[in-house]
């Protein structure tokens, strides 16, 4: 039997710019998925990047189409390509391997963005880029899955982040914005929409909750959460939790009893099989509870909190750390401000944090502290992605080395440890405060505005030898001031671009009116001089 079986799952709707497109995610040593769309009878080809021999090729048999290939060798890179869009992976390492292996992940990025963030996923190959959800800002508030469905598909069109979407396996799972609306929870009534695109859309893994009672599992009204586990081999387990479609932010816990107790028994049940244990959070652990109505994040629920930290204490586990989302800003915790045990456990529960989010929108910030501290800037576009490798020195130890890149790829958080991961820590419940603007945006903006006020006060003074008008002046201000606003409010409407389209346009700006008044002033002398120049050979004539 061909060790390549083709199974056609549920219907996907993305695309690129050329109206055909694909992704790969699911990946694992031996297998991985792919979603097709509108490449209806266009070959689709997978081949080892080493040789031109095809491993598999079948053609797309509908515009929306689900493909899994089966039977792929572990550890090796492959590369595919329909209708000649290309894209690759290397699949996961054979259980019981140990290797270097190096993830990716981030999360909240705007659909139309085309920061160079993107780019980096490219240049530093991981085996996977994990997103941590936000993946789009559309906060669909109708139960309506082609809405949904049409989100995808604005991703896909974007060439940027698609391009560097190809270039690695995927794993993604959602937060508000890409649920529903602003703070979304299990109250929203998109809830069943989101679920039900989400698992016709995107190469996931098993989800949990299954229930096979669902008979058709396509169906609307077949709500599912999307909490999820896979695995790198037998080196590292990730634990993908769903803390916004059970989550009830009026009086409520993030998660349903069910999620709760399979947080925990993953745990349990992974940590001596598995080198490390990834919990992937889409929101901030750290930070005082709350209990003001309408709570968003860890902090809200600390009863459950302390459930998950009291099942690793009372496990003894000491190789789980987290990564997290939604704050906007790069942060890292060792383990001292993460421990919210209240078990008489002697054994801590304070375990790594590393943040490494937005990958591009404005900065904010929520909870803390991090030992590692807290970067981004709360009025000034941030793109931060998170770079994670695992190591196996000798001695028998697992080392983990986390960085928080921005788009120059210099580094704005870092940490680096070797096992035991987890310590004795306290219950961290401060807050991480955020600078408004980067100091070279600050003295720039500052220069760019006292020349323009030197420019509409003294200048025309100068140059015309006498005071303007106050009308002449008011308004003459007004558009100065206007024409800035104008300029911010485009770069706030284009994220990305806000340093370029105001910092540049202020400065350019600045410069013409410092030109404008000395070319009129440089010419009002030319022309006195030439008038005095004809007067005086008038003279001479007469």
């Amino acid at each position: 039997m061909n060790p390549c079986v083709v199974h056609v799952l549920l219907a996907v709707l993305l695309q690129v710019s050329e109206g055909c497109g694909v992704w790969a995610g699911a990946l694992q040593s031996h297998s991985v998925e792919f979603r097709v769309v509108q490449c209806a009878s266009q070959p689709f080809s997978l081949k080892k990047k080493a040789g031109d021999a095809l491993v598999f090729s079948t053609e797309a048999q509908s515009d929306f189409q689900s493909i899994k290939v089966d039977g792929l060798d572990p550890d090796t890179e492959y590369e595919y390509q329909v209708a000649g869009i290309r894209g690759r992976f290397k699949t996961f390492p054979a259980p019981g391997q140990k290797s270097g292996f190096r993830f990716m992940f981030g999360s909240c990025s705007a659909t139309g963005s085309r920061s160079k963030i993107f780019s980096l996923i490219s240049k530093f190959r991981p085996g996977f880029f994990l997103h941590l959800g936000d993946l789009h800002y559309a906060d669909i508030s109708e139960n309506n899955v082609g809405l949904f469905d049409k989100e995808y598909e604005r991703i896909f069109e974007n060439e940027v982040i698609s391009s560097a979407f190809r270039s690695t396996a995927l794993a993604y799972v959602w937060d508000d914005h890409d649920f529903g609306p602003n703070n979304a929870d299990k109250n929203s009534g998109t809830k069943e929409a989101a679920s039900l695109s989400y698992r016709k859309n995107f190469p996931h893994y098993p989800l949990a909750a299954y229930n096979a009672s669902f008979e058709n599992p396509t169906s609307p009204s077949s709500f599912l959460p999307i909490y999820q586990a896979f695995s790198v081999g037998s080196m590292i387990r990730f634990i993908m939790m769903d803390l916004r479609s059970e989550a009830d932010n009026l009086d409520g816990p993030l998660m349903s009893m069910e999620q709760r107790n399979w947080i925990c028994k993953e745990l349990k049940n992974n940590h001596l099989n598995h080198e490390i244990v990834v919990l992937v959070s889409p929101i901030a652990w750290i930070g005082a509870a709350e209990t003001a109505p309408e709570s968003d994040g860890w902090p809200s629920d600390p009863l459950t909190r302390s459930f998950i930290s009291n099942c690793i204490s009372e496990s003894n586990i000491k190789n789980v750390v987290m990564i997290e989302g939604d704050s906007h800003s790069a942060a890292a915790d060792d383990g001292s401000n993460s421990d919210y045990r209240n078990t008489t456990a002697i054994s801590g529960a304070g375990f790594p944090i590393f943040r490494a989010s937005p990958l591009d929108k404005f900065g904010s910030s929520k909870g803390g502290p991090y030992s590692q501290g807290c970067k981004g800037y709360r009025f000034w576009p941030n793109s931060h992605i998170g770079l994670v490798d695992v190591s196996f020195p000798s001695g028998g130890k697992v080392c983990i080395a986390f960085k928080a890149l921005n788009s120059d790829q210099d580094v704005v958080v870092s940490f680096d440890s070797c096992s035991p991961f987890v310590k004795v820590g306290s219950a961290g419940a401060a807050t991480c405060s955020l600078p408004a603007l980067p100091s070279s945006a600050i003295a720039l903006i500052t220069f760019t505005l006292l020349t323009g006020i030197l420019c509409v006060t003294v200048l025309p003074c100068v140059v015309f030898r006498k005071t303007l008008s106050r009308v002449r002046k008011a308004v003459f201000i007004f558009c100065v001031l206007l024409l800035m606003l104008l300029l911010a409010l485009l770069g706030y409407f284009r994220v990305t671009t806000l340093p370029v389209v105001l910092v540049t346009s202020l400065c350019i700006f600045s410069v013409l009116l410092v030109m404008l008044p000395l070319a009129v002033y440089a010419w009002t002398r030319l022309s006195v001089h030439a008038r005095a120049q004809k007067h005086s050979e008038v003279v001479e004539l007469r």
